[in-house]
């Protein structure tokens, strides 16, 4: 039984054996149809021409400090006086907006038409007061025959105009 577990465990390892590629020399070679680049972030032109000047590796020539200005004197001038500031110019009036002029034209087509609303419930009321009581509407210093008359001529002369023309110039 010894015998058979040794000469089991020996081709067992000799396959481990043969299976490892390290002591085993290669004789087939593998190609590639094409190598996988790596991936590379490229510069800016801006960064690559900033690498190219080479300025981190060197050193400030002149480094402008408080020491420095002492020493070189500064060019800084000041004046004696100053002249006067000029005048501010006066204010413009604010321009009303589009959308204010707007909101102006609704509050007055609203306000109109509130009014007329109001004269026509008055004119209402005045009938139904004069029908309760059974009067008429009409003012009473005024003839019927006068007020058709009136009716007419105003349909007449209605009718009768032609329309105006622009003058010509």
């Amino acid at each position: 039984m010894k015998a058979i577990l040794s000469c089991g465990l020996t081709a067992f390892a000799l396959t481990l054996y043969a299976a490892d590629p390290q002591d085993k020399p290669t004789t087939t070679t593998a190609t590639t149809l094409s190598a996988v680049p790596q991936a590379q972030v490229e510069d800016s032109p801006l960064v690559r021409a900033a690498k190219r000047t080479g300025r981190l590796a060197k050193k400030p020539t002149n480094v402008i400090t408080n020491e420095t200005l002492v020493k070189s004197g500064g060019h800084i001038t000041t004046a004696a006086s100053q002249a006067p500031l000029p005048p501010l110019p006066p204010r413009q009036p604010a321009v009303t907006s589009q959308p204010n002029a707007y909101a102006e034209r609704l509050k007055k087509e609203a306000q109109e038409k509130a009014r007329k609303e109001a004269n026509a419930r008055r004119a209402d009321a005045r009938r139904a007061e004069a029908d309760f009581t059974d009067d008429s509407i009409e003012p009473r210093f005024e003839d019927p025959a006068q007020q058709e008359q009136m009716i007419q001529q105003g349909a007449q002369t209605t009718t009768a105009q032609p329309p105006q023309k622009p003058p010509t110039l």
